[in-house]
């Protein structure tokens, strides 16, 4: 699936290289529209200054005949406020939840126990989006993770060797400015961010078990909780704040490639914008030094056999209840980054390169801390129908942060105020994202002018 993914992903963006027959960049300086909108230059019917001197009648009178069309973009724009929740498991459905006896399999459990929470809250945050296709914005956020990975060999008692599981979780605060700004046909942006981390959950869990010889049970957990401040029931004091802040940035382009290389004008179905998002470049990390330190080990020492006499067998119980929980608070710096992600995209807008269906598709990868195996390939496609830019509706399937995701998302703007409504059934197994696994839910409203 990921392989055919990013082999159309490749085949689109080169699409328009292929039509274009050997014409230069000259050929048409058309409008630029893509619909992305992670960074605020998307949307944005503006076009630089290069473009608004050209000779090009037929660009020209495109341009007129889109800005007749429909309301205009917002120049000022505040986010009142935004919200995202969600949560999903890979094993357990609505569907099975709502049937009058539960079914389980227990030979699903071979395949671990995923799930993960999150929830994000754009606080009230500005944005200035001029005509001429510059703007800035000033956004703040709070964000919450929880991620549980349950090694299947654990769950059925299986053999294994150092099966490794995760626990573990973040909560982050921060403060970004947004820049982005034409430079000849491209869109560059540019976001530094300063955040501070207000949660940190590191864990390791660790699970042996071998019956050759006997059995031999090894299972082990240290979990690191960090905070900001001491957890000594003395209560919070901005002196015993021992957490640091970070900072990261964000950078990206956009490229309207078929009216660059002139494709629009012989084959107007074919208007393609390209782009790429690098999310989260650290710069200076955030460090948490107060924790709290849950520990314990399930284990013996010796192997033991049904054969074993009951003193043995005494001995086997004894050991494995010997050291099962311990805590402790302590100090010890820890420095951490948001997780890093970075996306190739294009959006397609195959009616004569009008804004009432867009096409999107994207590949790219995340490098997380909170996941055992760090690296991970994300992607997505989705189309989102624009009905003179008043109500919007989209869809799209994706593969991000572990989990797919199926969304469907409705826009109600009236410039002076936009609603946006979003929910969306996720799971960490494909099937089951379509089962109602896990689901999601998002509203935001903004006002400007």
């Amino acid at each position: 699936m990921k392989k055919l993914l990013f082999i159309l992903i490749i085949s689109l963006f080169f699409l328009p290289v292929l039509y274009a027959g050997g014409n230069s960049e000259k050929d048409n300086k058309g409008e630029v529209n893509s619909i992305s909108e992670e960074i605020p230059a998307h949307n944005n019917e503006a076009v630089s200054a290069d473009e608004e001197s050209s000779s090009d009648e037929n660009a020209d009178e495109e341009k007129k005949k889109r800005k007749r069309s429909g309301i205009s973009d917002r120049i000022v724009e505040i986010t009142l406020f935004h919200a995202d929740v969600f949560f999903a498991n890979n094993l357990i459905s609505a569907f099975d939840v709502f049937k009058e006896t539960i079914e389980f399999n227990f030979d699903d459990l071979s395949k671990g126990l995923r799930f993960n929470m999150g929830a994000m809250i754009d606080l009230p945050s500005f944005r200035f989006k001029s005509k001429k296709g510059w703007g800035f914005g000033l956004y703040t956020k709070a964000e919450v993770y929880g991620v549980v990975d349950i090694a299947g060999e654990m769950l059925r008692l299986q053999t294994a060797d150092n099966a490794k599981s995760v626990l573990s979780g973040a909560a982050f605060a921060s403060a970004s400015v947004d820049a982005f700004f034409p430079v000849n046909k491209f869109t560059l942006k540019i976001k530094p961010s300063v955040y501070y981390t207000l949660m940190y959950i590191k864990p390791e869990i660790n699970y042996t078990f071998n019956k050759e010889n006997g059995i031999i049970l090894d299972l082990n957990y240290d979990i690191m909780a960090y905070t900001p401040f001491p957890l000594n029931g003395e209560g919070f004091s901005l002196s015993a704040l021992s957490a640091k802040p970070g900072a990261d940035i964000s950078l990206g382009f956009e490229y309207p490639i078929s009216r660059a290389i002139g494709l629009y004008n012989k084959k107007p179905f074919l208007d393609f914008d390209i782009g790429v998002d690098i999310k989260q470049i650290p710069i200076v990390p955030s460090s948490m030094s107060d924790y709290m330190r849950v520990s314990g080990r399930i284990a013996n020492d010796d192997p033991v056999t049904i054969e074993d006499n009951f003193d043995a067998i005494g001995k086997f119980i004894d050991d494995l209840g010997s050291n099962i929980y311990n805590s402790e608070n302590g100090n010890e710096t820890l420095r951490i980054t948001r997780p890093f992600k970075t996306m190739l995209w294009t959006a397609w807008r195959p009616i004569g390169g009008k804004r009432i269906l867009t096409l999107n598709f994207s590949v790219g990868f995340e490098i997380n801390k909170m996941y055992d195996k760090l690296f991970s390939m994300e992607g997505g496609f989705g189309a989102k129908f624009n009905f003179g830019n008043i109500f919007m509706i989209a869809a799209a399937v994706n593969y991000t942060d572990r989990m797919w995701v199926n969304s469907l998302d409705l826009t109600f703007n009236f410039r002076v105020i936009q609603l946006d409504l979003g929910v969306n059934m996720r799971s960490q197994d494909f099937i089951q994202s379509w089962k109602g696994a896990g689901v999601g839910a998002r509203v935001g409203m903004k006002i400007g002018w």
